[in-house]
């Protein structure tokens, strides 16, 4: 078993475009490791996903599927069994003006 002061980090990278709501294996995942790390003594103290460009992953057609994808995501996350666990979720670069466009209602919601 690892001393608790040691840092661990794992990087699992992943390229798919316009992830679907069924299709966030990556999320799935990262709390699955989580919840082995702690299964085998380790201290978790963060889970940090940071995704690629806005919308490569994001449909952002328009404000209603990127809030609806955003907002299972933000379901999935919160309900996971990792209490005490900081989870950030970073979207990543938004960089059309469309893209932008949507940043500051997205941000009131989540």
């Amino acid at each position: 078993m690892q001393n608790q002061n040691d840092n661990h980090i794992c990087f699992i990278k992943f390229n798919q475009r316009k992830l679907e709501k069924c299709n966030f294996k990556s999320v799935f995942l990262c709390l699955k490791l989580s919840h082995d790390f702690q299964k085998n003594g380790y201290v978790v103290q963060s889970v940090r996903i940071v995704t690629n460009l806005f919308g490569e992953y994001l449909n952002t057609e328009n404000l209603k599927n990127a809030r609806e994808v955003l907002r299972y995501l933000s379901n999935l996350l919160n309900s996971s069994d990792l209490s005490g666990i900081r989870i950030r979720f970073a979207v990543g670069e938004a960089r059309t003006k469309e893209e932008i466009a949507l940043v500051p209602e997205l941000i009131k919601e989540f």
